[in-house]
């Protein structure tokens, strides 16, 4: 209950990126597994199945109680696939992500919850139980988990997955060993970088293993400590010893991997109807991850493709709360000292480093994608700072006040994490400087403060007739009463509005630079004293305004083949005529007819990059049947001058050949 309230209470008021993504995946599947479309349950290369199993059901259970629910939701689980830029598909989407949230925070606080039981086998009930609490308070953690998003539920189970092969190492059994592969097959069906834990597994089974090397053959006596046999078995050539450890490890490994791989099977049902080609389009979407760098990324104040091997070591530190550094410092120092209490912690310090390591070879690096180092760091910490109170048991005067001052620490941390609800996102490690200086190290923003700007833009007189651009839609368009709009060319010639998020601030999005910087923003999003995210009025159509309003005569036509800012803005004595939309050549042919009677020329603003459906039929009328004057080139697209004819039966196509 501890770890689940946070989780739950007063859900996170912006759309983190990949959440409509998951929410839309989760209702898909769920649709397809009950339509008996078994092979369509794979939804992306990364398989998420956990998240698909939780967040969907919660959002079919949500979506069977409310009217008209399950209708919506079979709708949009049996409908397109999803696009970020599609509002409509957004804001449908959205409808089931409160639901798909619960669905993921729960499965969150049960990890914490396996993270105390697991760890109490491998650190004793004191670490664990810091660990734990740790784990549940730390905003890093806390904010993935409270998101519709796989990255914190991979984070997790990768960690039960670990401490249950620690668990197994300390007191080997079957049942240990079983466990911990059931658990390993859970975390690579969320996310495949769990298959690092197969490398783990194959060093802990060989450990386990060598020890084993020491035990008496079964029926035999048990060898007296410091005997004779004792010391033959610990000086066993090697030779001799692998053939002892070999059968030990192959059958450990099979049982370990076959229940990894038994559960992987289990819990994708595309795996029950096309095994093969589900594989298939699963190392085919990986490899074509990997074999493609993320194309912006920003580390250490600039923006950079690849950001090389000291990305993720960076993003951690940033990542990490003070209790947790602290922690981590105090077991470093204590290695010096008590090295053999220190074994199992020394581990879990190798499976975090491991981990990064692992990360730093794929060219496609996002901070999130630490999470799962960072909830070993926890535990970790929790084991140094146990293991200062342990070291001061001769003290008892001392050991109260350490443990006396950890308890106002932890309790600190908690109010210190509870006091940036519910954006947990926007809390960076105060011992480095926190949220501002992050902000000029790493890439940093998930959606955070994009409800600031929906709030401010819901607001304004008219809102649910603007029109908006940007580059992260999802944040946005499912609250918004207006249009939202890619910030691309369509979208500046359309907008009233743009809004600059922090990440396109430091990545240099396309057509950010045009505002950003340059511009004076109408309304700024803050959080923990940074900006991120900055309103614009978008101006971009004053110039070709104030061309047409100086040269066009009083009685010309002003034409339009989409619904610009320039028509909604035009306040000259010129007609304003936008053929917007499909529609028939008669239907087309009767609207520009009746506006160019009588007109001495129409002004055709052609915008370049921009789609139109009335664009192929207008231009054919133009070019058959007017007669081409001149044309002026604008950074927008072309304003190409006709003269109607005498007769309105619409010659030239000089002049349309242009952008």
């Amino acid at each position: 209950m501890l770890a689940l309230l946070p989780r739950v209470v007063a859900p996170a008021p912006f759309i983190a990126w990949d959440e409509l993504f998951w929410t839309h995946g989760s209702v898909s599947f769920w649709t397809a597994l009950l339509q008996g479309r078994l092979a369509d349950t794979f939804i992306i290369g990364q398989p998420g199945v956990p998240v698909l199993w939780v967040s969907g059901l919660a959002a079919l259970l949500g979506a069977l109680v409310r009217p008209g629910g399950w209708q919506a939701f079979s709708s949009l689980g049996a409908g397109p696939g999803y696009l970020a830029f599609d509002a409509g598909l957004l804001r449908q989407a959205a409808h089931f992500l409160p639901a798909a949230r619960w669905g993921v925070a729960l499965l969150s606080a049960g990890v914490v919850a396996g993270v105390f039981t697991l760890g109490r086998r491998a650190f004793g009930s004191k670490v664990a139980l810091l660990g734990a609490v740790l784990l549940a308070f730390d905003p890093y953690f806390l904010a993935h988990s409270r998101a519709a998003a796989l990255d914190a539920t991979l984070a997790g189970l990768m960690l039960l997955a670990f401490l249950a092969l620690l668990a197994y190492a300390r007191r080997p059994s079957p049942r240990a060993l079983a466990l911990a592969g059931v658990l390993a097959g859970v975390a690579v069906s969320a996310k495949l970088p769990a298959v690092y834990l197969a490398l783990v597994a194959a060093m802990v089974l060989l450990v386990v293993a060598w020890r084993s090397r020491q035990t008496p053959e079964a029926g035999s006596e048990p060898h007296a400590p410091g005997s004779e046999e004792e010391r033959r078995r610990a000086t066993m050539p090697w030779a001799l010893a692998l053939r002892r450890i070999l059968p030990r490890l192959f059958r450990d490994g099979l049982l370990w991997g076959g229940l990894a791989l038994a559960t992987f099977f289990v819990l994708w049902p595309a795996l029950w109807a096309a095994p093969l080609q589900t594989v298939e389009r699963l190392v085919a979407t990986v490899a074509e991850y990997n074999a493609r760098p993320d194309s912006a990324n920003f580390f250490l104040g600039r923006a950079v493709g690849d950001p090389g091997p000291a990305f993720y070591p960076v993003v951690l530190a940033f990542a990490l709360t003070v209790l947790t550094s602290a922690g981590l410092v105090a077991w470093l120092a204590g290695l010096a000292w008590r090295p053999a209490r220190r074994l199992p912690a020394g581990v879990l310090a190798a499976y975090a480093l491991g981990f990064l390591a692992l990360l730093s070879f794929s060219p496609s690096k996002y901070a999130r994608y630490t999470l799962p180092a960072a909830a070993a760091l926890d535990l970790l910490a929790a084991a140094g700072l146990v293991g200062w109170l342990e070291a001061a048991r001769a003290r008892p005067a001392l050991r109260r006040v350490l443990s006396l001052g950890l308890c106002l620490a932890l309790i600190g941390q908690i109010g210190w994490t509870l006091s940036s609800h519910p954006n947990y996102l926007a809390v960076y490690n105060p011992l480095l400087g926190g949220t501002r200086a992050a902000a000029r190290t790493v890439s940093v923003g998930w959606g955070e403060g994009l409800d600031q700007v929906t709030d401010w833009l819901n607001g304004q007189p008219d809102a649910e007739r603007l029109k908006v651009a940007l580059w992260p839609m999802a944040g946005l368009a499912p609250r918004f009463s207006g249009e939202t709009y890619l910030l691309d060319e369509h979208g500046l010639v359309v907008a009233d509005y743009v809004v600059v998020y922090l990440g396109d601030a430091q990545f240099g999005s396309l057509r950010t630079e045009r505002f950003y910087g340059v511009a004076e923003p109408l309304f700024t999003a803050r959080l923990q004293g940074v900006e991120y995210a900055w309103v614009y009025r978008n101006h971009s159509y004053e110039v070709e305004l104030a061309y047409i309003r100086e040269h066009a005569g009083p009685e010309d036509l002003v034409l339009l083949d989409v619904d610009a800012q320039l028509a909604r803005h035009y306040s000259g004595p010129q007609q304003v005529l936008v053929l917007d939309g499909p529609m028939t050549a008669e239907a087309m042919a009767d609207r520009l007819n009746e506006a160019a009677v009588g007109r001495p020329r129409i002004w055709y603003m052609r915008y370049r990059l921009v789609d139109s459906q009335a664009r192929p039929l207008l231009t054919e009328f133009l070019v058959d049947d007017a007669t081409y004057l001149e044309h002026v080139d604008f950074d927008s697209g072309r304003l190409v001058v006709f003269q109607p004819p005498a007769l309105p039966i619409f010659g030239d196509p000089k002049g349309l050949s242009g952008p």
